[in-house]
């Protein structure tokens, strides 16, 4: 096959909140200075690097996003990982030097144009996590030009794995594609990946090894990744949860509520749970 570089986003992060026991908390590091962390993965080959910085999800602490701007010195595109639900949040992140923000469009729902809208008036890219295809569609026309499509259901936790695949073909040629969510991180499955035409994939760094261990155990398959025989031919059947494009979400910055308050007051999918659809109908959605 034909060779074709996908780039790595180094997300940044002390937990997550799966992956531990029971499928709860993993603590991934341990770490004071996320400048010094910043400093250490910008040498190694990464192409942009994510800092998450929701303290409940992420374990995210104040001045993490300001010190991973100052140890980068625009040396590469810094990404802000938030669970972000107000125009405030998206000044004060440009504010901090990020180049991007995350925008959750299970979260967001019919807010999604607005934050989309501050990041136009901030001067940020907003990079928008979709994992349906009714969010891909609403993403792309609400104006999402950079889409992170999850093989997590952030609603859920769950990951459904290639739902990546499944979505890659309801988006055009000329929006900037991620993967994320848990990738396998086989050859094969990165291999997928660039095949299916993604632009990169987003790595959650576990935990921060030297130079060589990093590049042996985490990120060595997403370097070159070229088609072969072990490229998935068809996408896997897309999981299918309708967006409800109408109540805007409830804003943390005003309510003050935790991340599961959060989560919990904001837009339902119209139907519960998970339509597995077949690949052909998932590009008719």
């Amino acid at each position: 096959g034909v060779s074709r570089k996908v780039a790595v986003v180094a997300d940044i992060k002390r937990r997550s909140p799966h992956g531990g026991p029971d499928n709860g908390v993993h603590e991934i590091a341990s770490y004071a200075d996320c400048g010094r962390v910043v400093s250490d993965v910008k040498a190694w080959p990464v192409d942009a690097l994510c800092v998450s910085l929701d303290p409940e999800m992420w374990g995210g602490v104040d001045g993490d996003l300001v010190a991973a701007s100052k140890a980068l010195n625009n040396s590469a595109p810094l990404l802000a990982k938030d669970l972000i639900v107000h125009p405030i949040q998206v000044a004060l992140a440009a504010d901090a030097g990020a180049d991007a923000v995350w925008l959750s469009a299970t979260i967001l729902g019919g807010a999604l144009p607005d934050l989309l809208d501050a990041c136009t008036v901030a001067g940020v890219e907003g990079a928008v996590e979709v994992h349906t295809p009714n969010e891909v569609q609403f993403a792309l026309e609400a104006g999402a030009t950079l889409l992170i499509c999850s093989d997590r259901d952030r609603a859920t936790g769950v990951v459904h794995r290639h739902q990546c695949l499944g979505l890659k073909g309801l988006i055009p040629p000329n929006i900037v594609a991620l993967a994320a969510g848990d990738l396998g991180g086989s050859l094969a499955d990165v291999r997928a990946l660039a095949a299916a035409g993604f632009d990169g994939v987003a790595v959650e760094m576990k935990g921060y090894l030297t130079m060589s261990e990093f590049n042996a155990s985490s990120l060595s398959p997403y370097q070159t990744c070229a088609g072969g025989e072990d490229t998935l031919a068809q996408p896997r059947p897309v999981h299918q949860t309708l967006v409800q494009p109408t109540q805007a979400p409830v804003s943390m910055v005003s309510t003050g509520k935790p991340t599961e308050a959060l989560i919990a007051a904001s837009p339902k999918p119209t139907v519960p749970g998970h339509v597995v659809m077949p690949p052909s109908a998932a590009h008719k959605t």
